[in-house]
């Protein structure tokens, strides 16, 4: 489960004395459970290396997190758990549409 790993992922960054928060948001997924070209809720981890936040997604093993990943907030945890992130999502995710308008071969 994505949260479970981004959760984890933040705890390990920490005990290495890295900041660390979580992203919640979507993610586009290929096929789902029989549903093709869907996005999906997410979570994934970010790191504070130097002056910027860096992405890091355990449950999808990518360390260059690309555009199919679309963020809507950030935690660091800290008083929150993920059912109260996730469920101030619900509204807003129930209530999206997002269009692929084209998808671009990654580079050499």
């Amino acid at each position: 489960d994505c949260s479970e790993h981004a959760v984890l992922l933040a705890a390990l960054g920490r005990a290495c004395g890295i900041p660390t928060r979580v992203v919640t948001g979507l993610v586009y997924v290929p096929i789902f459970g029989g549903d093709a070209d869907i996005f999906g809720f997410h979570m994934w981890t970010q790191f504070r290396i130097g002056d910027s936040w860096v992405d890091f997604d355990a449950a999808q093993h990518e360390s260059d997190c690309n555009p199919t990943h679309v963020a809507f907030s950030t935690s660091s945890l800290a008083g929150a758990g993920l059912g109260q992130i996730s469920i101030n999502l619900v509204h807003l995710i129930g209530n999206l549409e997002l269009d692929i308008v084209r998808i671009e071969p990654a580079g050499p």
